[in-house]
């Protein structure tokens, strides 16, 4: 295969894996799933979907508009899109999972989060400033959505219990009291099938690199002194995601045979298309760090936005 065809075959495949328009994520969703889960759910999804684009957009009363530069509505709705996947992967690997599991763990990506976004009457920096306990106000954003809904209470828990995994910073504030309690076998599972869509979802996309000068902006903003500039950030993403691999190996494995198993029924040959482009972006990055530390940034080129808007921060 020549050097272009093979170009265009990612590019037709990167397609699969980048999708962070609401509009077009609940159509891949709800394709995979609207014989499986049934009208109350479908129709649960498709208005907490209406409900965190108004709230991003600043439309829900009460709430300022969604300000950080890294965890934007576009991250959400990719990490949505892999949690879909993931389930979808799941249930063709022969897990069971009820429609009620399923609308738990999609619940749970997309108000995974909202706790980024800040009280209409915060006028102190961004919502950056809730990264260390941002998933329990998800949490809390996920209780106002639910309200008076008769799914509430027995949706609530395995939700709450998925968005409490994605925690990767060892943060403890404001977490909830039992977290230390085992939880039972489909909340542990919906909380690692989330936990790997976030990490997949944002790692797989093509300007992640670009995008980590934003994420820096917001570290600084929630006090993490352990990155002292932008270098810092690209220079340990390796590490901390081989760590993350590592210290959950097998969880690992699990999820690109899942990813595998969905990926099976749209591709020539059976392929995690997130780890492909996982592995990709961090094989630029080593590149990156070794031969342009003094001009990096004229090699992160993918997205401008990010470039001027990480400069200008």
């Amino acid at each position: 295969m020549s050097s272009e065809s093979t170009e265009r075959q990612h590019a037709d495949h990167y397609r699969l894996v980048f999708i962070e328009d609401p509009n077009q994520a609940r159509a891949e969703i709800l394709t995979l799933w609207e014989d499986r889960i049934g009208p109350e759910y479908r129709r649960l999804v498709d208005e907490a979907i209406a409900d965190v684009e108004a709230l991003f957009a600043g439309q829900v009363s009460g709430y300022k508009a969604s300000n950080t530069p890294y965890h934007t509505l576009s991250h959400t709705v990719m990490v949505f899109v892999a949690m879909g996947r993931i389930l979808d992967g799941a249930a063709r690997d022969g897990v069971v999972l009820s429609p009620h599991d399923v609308g738990a763990g999609l619940l749970a990506a997309i108000y995974h989060d909202t706790g980024y976004i800040q009280d209409a009457d915060d006028e102190e920096g961004t919502g950056a400033k809730h990264t260390v306990g941002h998933e329990q106000r998800s949490v809390r954003q996920l209780e106002r959505f639910l309200g008076n809904r008769s799914v509430r209470s027995s949706i609530l828990q395995p939700a709450r219990a998925a968005i409490a995994h994605t925690d990767m910073h060892g943060g403890t504030e404001g977490r909830d009291s039992t977290a230390d309690v085992r939880p039972p076998p489909i909340e542990q599972r919906l909380g690692i099938y989330l936990m790997y869509a976030d990490l997949f979802g944002q790692m797989a996309d093509r300007a992640y690199l670009e995008k980590l000068l934003l994420l820096y902006r917001e570290f600084r903003e929630a006090g993490f002194t352990q990155y002292k500039s932008e270098w810092d950030v690209l220079e340990g993403t390796s590490g901390f995601f081989n760590q993350v691999i590592s210290a959950r190996g097998a969880a690992a494995a699990d999820i690109s045979r899942l990813l595998e198993a969905h990926f099976e029924q749209r591709l020539p040959k059976r392929q995690d298309l997130y780890m492909t482009y996982i592995r990709r972006n961090l094989s630029y990055l080593e590149m990156l760090l070794k031969e342009h530390p003094a001009d990096y940034r004229q090699w992160l080129r993918r997205n401008s936005n990010c470039r001027r808007d990480a400069k200008t921060g």
